[in-house]
């Protein structure tokens, strides 16, 4: 990076020095060193502290708010009166290589600095609210120029480490499927699908936005994917000892986005009505919804339970003999 920007710099007597980092607020000003964080191990430390607005420092502070939850500091080219770093698209001469050289440093340092912050706390996280702490300090969605480089460069490094949390281990966000910590269905599901070995993560909607901004490919929470994960690991939601409760939870999650019953055949998710085993839906002949009038699946005169995909009334039935659903 340096390298590349000498020859340049030395023409309009430019000092560069690769230099920057990022700091973390450990625990609020003011508050007792002997309140534990779970983020921590040492006594000493406080609560981790959430609601920091990340500011800039080259050396001493600037009048500059970056939107991320971290401070950062850099050996940074600044404007005459010291409220800002050099940054522009449109720039020439000395203000381009000011330009440029702050977008290296952030891009190059700043975001190695700040993976190794998050790892270097990944290792201390031992309960589920320890890591919600944790994903309160990664990179901010939606930030304005220059800052947006520093979220960027740092999903990209983040997405092949192992700094997320699925049930006790630690994972790439590239291999988990994230379900959002301020989705109550999402919430209730992840012991479940963890259970079901589905690798979940549970982390605030902005944590997966953000790798979505930096272009890394991830997998969210979706009723579609719900669907096609439980397709393949249908033989074992079938061995699971799963409540009706807990299938009704599936259920209710899997039609939410209002799919037609074709989208659930042969998903084993119905709770039959002796509580021991799922069912699934089948094809075998037709009728009608007496609700709706639409064309459904009837197999034998045995029922156990009602459910309806389609029209949300309770029309289903479910025969215990032949486990398939009749509507």
């Amino acid at each position: 990076m340096r390298k590349a920007l000498d020859p340049v710099a030395a023409q309009y007597d430019l000092s560069l020095l690769p230099w920057g980092g990022v700091a973390i607020q450990l625990h609020k000003s003011g508050s007792p060193t002997s309140t534990a964080s779970p983020l921590l191990t040492a006594k000493s430390a406080a609560p981790l502290c959430s609601s920091v607005t990340g500011n800039v420092y080259v050396f001493l502070p600037l009048a500059v708010a970056t939107g991320l939850p971290v401070h950062v500091n850099g050996f940074f080219e600044i404007s005459e009166n010291r409220r800002d770093i050099w940054y522009g698209t449109d720039m020439q001469g000395s203000g381009k290589v000011r330009s440029e050289w702050n977008v290296s440093l952030l891009e190059d340092i700043v975001a190695q600095s700040y993976l190794a912050v998050i790892k270097a706390l990944v290792a201390t996280v031992k309960t589920p609210a320890a890591a919600q702490e944790l994903y309160q300090i990664f990179p901010t969605p939606g930030l304005a120029a220059p800052w947006c480089h520093v979220a960027t460069a740092t999903c990209r490094l983040l997405h092949t480490q192992p700094v997320v949390l699925v049930g006790d281990r630690a994972a790439a966000p590239q291999d988990v499927v994230f379900c959002a910590s301020d989705n109550e269905a999402e919430t209730q599901l992840t012991p479940l699908l963890l259970r079901l070995g589905i690798p979940i993560c549970l982390a605030p909607t902005a944590v997966a936005r953000a790798f979505e901004e930096a272009k890394c490919s991830i997998s969210r929470m979706t009723p579609g994917l719900l669907r096609a994960k439980l397709r393949t690991i249908a033989s074992q939601l079938r061995a699971a000892t799963l409540s009706g409760d807990e299938l009704g939870l599936v259920l209710r999650y899997v039609i939410s986005d209002g799919c037609d019953a074709k989208a659930l055949l042969g998903l084993p998710i119905i709770p039959l009505a002796d509580d021991s085993q799922v069912g699934a839906l089948c094809d075998p002949r037709r009728s009608l919804c007496g609700h709706c009038a639409v064309t459904v699946v009837r197999s034998c005169a045995v029922t156990a339970m009602s459910l309806c995909c389609y029209c949300v009334f309770i029309v289903f039935s479910l025969c215990c003999q032949c486990v398939v659903i009749v509507f």
